[in-house]
């Protein structure tokens, strides 16, 4: 059955089946990884589960779970950002380990309902990845950016200005950007929880 065929049965499924199923099969992959060192399957599988009516779009698993080839981590962000430019619909983008800017910056324009992003140890996302979600996504309310060492205090100092919405913060830096960036300033916040401990 063509990628195409494989796609249109998928997109007629309620989005709740399709978001489990990604999760679902990234756990078959992964098994079927660590027997045989193999990702056969993963692109077609990818570019078929990632649809427009997606919501909530968990690959954490994918990427800490695997330590991939540079080459099929570039091709997966690559299918990952082309996806995400059609769901509009997405709340939740879940990407420990591999995100990237681009990705970030396709997020900031393309999903304006998005609340819930975690990037965490990822080395391709920076202020601008940051600050682009902050300026695209006015309903952010979560952001995990744990570990993600070209992140610095300035960007993340412009996420606490400009998410007016932002409640839950993770991240390593926190106490350094309150102090550096905000000691004397009159900015007030709407955190309810930070961490800066461990990686979620």
């Amino acid at each position: 059955m063509s990628t195409e065929k494989l796609s249109a049965m998928v997109s007629a499924l309620p989005a709740v089946i399709n978001e489990n199923m990604i999760v679902k099969v990234i756990e078959t992959i992964h098994k079927t990884f660590s027997r045989t060192r193999r990702t056969v399957g993963m692109k077609t599988c990818l570019e078929v589960l990632l649809q427009k009516h997606v919501q909530r779009l968990e690959l954490n698993g994918l990427f800490f779970k695997m330590r991939l080839q540079g080459t099929i981590n570039s091709t997966i962000r690559n299918i990952v950002c082309a996806q995400v430019t059609t769901m509009r619909n997405l709340m939740t983008l879940n990407m420990v380990s591999k995100c990237s800017d681009e990705i970030l910056c396709v997020v900031s324009e393309k999903c304006p309902e998005v609340s819930d992003v975690n990037v965490s140890i990822s080395d391709l996302v920076t202020d601008a990845g940051i600050k682009a979600l902050a300026n695209g996504c006015p309903k952010l309310e979560n952001l995990g950016i744990y570990k993600c060492w070209n992140i610095t205090t300035e960007g993340i100092a412009y996420v606490l200005k400009h998410s007016r919405n932002l409640k839950k913060l993770k991240c390593d830096q926190l106490g350094a950007v309150l102090i550096n960036e905000f000691s004397t300033s009159k900015s007030t916040f709407k955190l309810i929880h930070f961490e800066q401990t461990q990686i979620c």
